[in-house]
């Protein structure tokens, strides 16, 4: 007998990075999609147009950090279409040009879950053509080889043949290659390519930031370490790279300012989506992770909750609720808890704690005006007076708002129900502070205290932490932040900041960031 899953995976090509070039397919899919799970190649744009209705699984592979393994990949997709949904396996370019789509249609397949292929514009043919290089032409070649740069490293042997790659006469494209130049450039003179053959690394290709750098398999190598040439680039081999300064180059143009957010995941794509609403071109870099805390005060905190004695209940943030209620053991253990909540009175620090409240059906009492613990101090001291205050927050949570209910004579008992960390070093954060450096951002926004102490880490360890001030303070960038708090930390590093709106909301700092006039 025939077992019919009625999921379905959808092994989608998102294009070589211009949002213009994904197809309309996959444009499509993509909106009707229940589960996404992508890569990070798809830019900031394709990203965005994400629903915010779907489930978003970053799968996504740095340097150095894979947030997915291939295997982990695999079964998250096997999984999630037998629980009947419609998946879109969102990659850079071309599912089957070394995207290992391939191998997770035959992980399906084998699963007995349908699959459809929806083929995306490679960067191998891409790039080279905005780079004013086409890979075939008559008077140059007529044939094209495309090669990996990077190998399965657990293989005995190459599985590029460079002997014939080097005799070869046509153009040969490496993707992925950026690590590996050296060793790919000295395999191809090694068995006989002309040292004087051209060569072009091609970065960002097909994005308004692309560039070239056009060289000879003699020099190339030295050329890359002088332009500091980063991945993603593609590296274009043969005589059709000398038509690079006859046809020139094809960049798209960078119409609008360039902001960069560093939201955490929860907020990332409605984020992106505001500020491109707003007229920007988005960098996002979560400069902060949300992980579970485990505290031993937190089973006396559901206690006085079910058992009437606590009054009042504070959640700073979406994330103290989800944590909250994720760390009780069950759905009925939930309604429970949720049901007794709502016989107290439940205050929300700001529309998205209000709004996360609600959907999980607890009813708001109070919302500041002003989104900020010390305003809800003064809105409420004067009825905390000998109360039971329960806060569940996270572990970074100001001292004002628990010294302040204190000296309003309230009983008050903070639970952390989850930390804030920074991620490890990778690959995004490194581009987006060449970015700065580079003079490509226009705009930055801050939105916690705890985001600006880990940008000015990552710019110490990476050894430009004075640089970054002192970009940041040449009011060619403007600086944004949320908050009197995260204000102030800036200006403990010396850091001058534009825009800092009365409203305490990432929509009020965005409409703020786009009016103001330097």
């Amino acid at each position: 007998m025939t077992v019919t899953i009625p999921g379905r995976v959808y092994l989608v090509g998102s294009g070589p990075g211009d949002p213009e070039l994904l197809t309309l397919k996959a444009h499509r899919l993509i909106k009707e999609a229940d589960v996404i799970v992508y890569d990070q190649l798809p830019g900031e744009q394709i990203l965005a147009s994400m629903p915010p209705a779907a489930q978003k699984i970053d799968a996504g592979k740095y340097a150095g950090n894979h947030t997915l393994k291939q295997d982990q990949i695999n079964r998250t997709l096997v999984e999630k279409a037998r629980e009947g949904k419609k998946v879109v396996r969102l990659k850079g370019g071309d599912p089957y040009i070394f995207g290992r789509g391939g191998e997770e249609a035959q992980v399906l397949v084998r699963a007995g879950i349908k699959v459809e292929v929806v083929p995306g514009i490679t960067s191998a043919i891409a790039a080279p053509a905005y780079a004013g290089i086409p890979v075939t032409h008559r008077d140059h070649t007529s044939m094209v080889s495309f090669v990996t740069g990077h190998e399965d490293p657990t293989k005995d042997d190459s599985a590029i043949n460079w002997e014939a790659l080097a005799m070869s006469g046509g153009t040969i494209v490496i993707l992925m290659g950026v690590s590996m130049l050296s060793h790919n450039v000295n395999e191809l003179i090694k068995h006989g390519k002309d040292p004087n053959t051209p060569v072009a690394l091609i970065e960002k290709g097909t994005r308004y930031d692309q560039r070239t750098t056009v060289g000879t398999l003699e020099n190339i190598i030295e050329l890359a370490k002088k332009r500091e040439v980063k991945a993603p680039a593609i590296t274009v081999i043969g005589d059709v790279v000398q038509l690079h300064d006859e046809l020139g180059e094809q960049i798209p143009v960078k119409s609008q300012p360039t902001i960069v957010i560093m939201r955490p995941k929860r907020y990332e794509h409605d984020s992106i989506q505001l500020c491109q609403e707003a007229g920007f071109d988005v960098i996002s870099i979560p400069m902060i992770e949300i992980q579970d805390k485990k505290d031993d005060h937190f089973d006396g905190f559901v206690s006085r909750v079910l058992s009437g004695k606590s009054d009042m209940v504070i959640f700073t943030s979406a994330n103290g609720i989800d944590h909250t209620l994720n760390k009780l053991p069950g759905q009925p253990e939930r309604v429970e808890f949720i049901e007794a909540l709502n016989r107290c009175q439940v205050i929300a620090i700001g529309p998205r704690t209000s709004d996360a409240a609600n959907d999980q059906g607890i009813n708001i009492t109070l919302v500041p005006k002003s989104y900020s613990s010390q305003i809800l101090v003064e809105a409420i001291k004067e009825d905390v007076g000998g109360k039971v205050v329960d806060i569940a927050r996270s572990s970074h949570g100001a001292a004002i708002l628990i010294d302040g209910l204190k000296a309003a004579n309230a009983s008050v008992y903070e639970t952390q129900v989850y930390e804030i960390t920074r991620p490890q070093i990778n690959n995004k954060q490194e581009e987006m502070i060449k970015a700065l450096l580079d003079g490509k951002v226009d705009a930055i926004v801050f939105t916690s205290s705890m985001m600006v102490r880990n940008l000015i880490d990552l710019t110490s360890q990476l050894d430009v932490r004075n640089k970054i001030i002192t970009t940041l303070n040449d009011r060619k960038v403007v600086v944004g932040a949320i908050g009197h708090p995260t204000a102030d930390t800036l200006k403990e590093y010396g850091i001058f900041v534009d825009v800092s709106p009365k409203d305490f909301t990432f929509q009020a700092l965005i409409n703020e960031m786009q009016q103001f006039n330097p």
